[in-house]
């Protein structure tokens, strides 16, 4: 078993393995998943295998901050990934998820989300973290709501049109005081 990145209440993060390779594809090749992330879903499982050697390249280039494979504590079931990593070109950290179709309103994405931001700013003494959505994305918009996050602007990232939300290192502490 892999070294744990980070737990929540009832999910486990850890670094991506080959062994995740049918399940990441299951994520990345579902329509309705791919549907707000700007990209047609995947149709070979190649394309994921080069997405988990790119997520393993970028544990090494940035220590403490990635893409982590999300599995249920209880019965070790796969439910997606979380990320706590720089937006795109730029020296922002965003935090975000990709959740199985069959976990989404069960609080997973909220949940996982509110022990990154913590870890964030508790563990890399960060500033601030942001968080964007798909203007349709509705649902991941109550979750970065729900963490915390507040909605800033419109902006334009990874090629698309989104809502950028953001926390600051002063707000999350009144949060949790």
């Amino acid at each position: 078993m892999q070294k744990l990145f980070l737990e929540s209440q009832r999910l486990f993060l850890r670094e991506f393995t080959n062994d995740d390779l049918k399940n990441l594809f299951s994520l990345n090749s579902n329509p309705e998943v791919m549907k707000h992330i700007g990209r047609k879903p995947v149709t070979d499982i190649e394309e994921c295998k080069k997405t988990i050697e790119q997520i393993r390249d970028y544990y090494k280039k940035h220590n403490g901050f990635g893409v982590w494979v999300a599995y249920k504590k209880s019965n070790n079931k796969f439910v997606g990934f979380f990320v706590l990593q720089y937006l795109d070109n730029t020296k922002e950290i965003e935090v975000g998820f990709r959740v199985m179709k069959k976990y989404w309103g069960k609080g997973y994405s909220t949940e996982m989300t509110n022990e990154l931001i913590q870890y964030g700013f508790i563990q890399k003494n960060l500033n601030k973290i942001v968080g964007i959505t798909h203007s349709d994305n509705i649902a991941s918009q109550k979750v970065l709501q729900k963490a915390g996050l507040t909605y800033i602007k419109k902006a334009h990232f990874y090629k698309t049109d989104v809502m950028y939300f953001a926390i600051y290192a002063e707000d999350f502490q009144s949060k949790i005081t």
